[in-house]
């Protein structure tokens, strides 16, 4: 089974709200199907980390550019099902990450 190594984001602003995407798929095996997801999990790049991942995820999911991301403050693997009704193992590390300003 094909691996997808990742870096998810727990995103929190200072007044402690955290960022949640959410998802409805509209066709495949998923199809109407929804939930929240934390930003990230793109992938982690051919030589990249998980801690550079982690950055580079923040910049094209959530648009921060200011931001203080932490170590990594967990780890899970999982099996995911993806629309065409395959499976991958996820492995993902989570990083906690401050935001210097407000959203939402």
């Amino acid at each position: 089974m094909r691996e997808r190594p990742s870096a998810r984001l727990l995103i929190t602003t200072p007044k402690r709200r955290v960022l949640l995407f959410r998802f409805v798929h509209k066709t495949g095996v998923l199809a109407r199907k929804v939930y929240w997801a934390r930003p990230g999990g793109g992938g982690v790049e051919h030589g990249e980390t998980f801690a550079t991942a982690a950055v580079r995820e923040l910049l094209e999911e959530a648009g921060i550019r200011e931001a203080q991301v932490l170590q990594p403050v967990a780890r899970r693997e999982v099996l995911l099902p993806l629309p065409d009704g395959k499976h991958v193992l996820a492995v993902e590390q989570y990083f906690a990450v401050n935001c210097v300003s407000q959203f939402g």
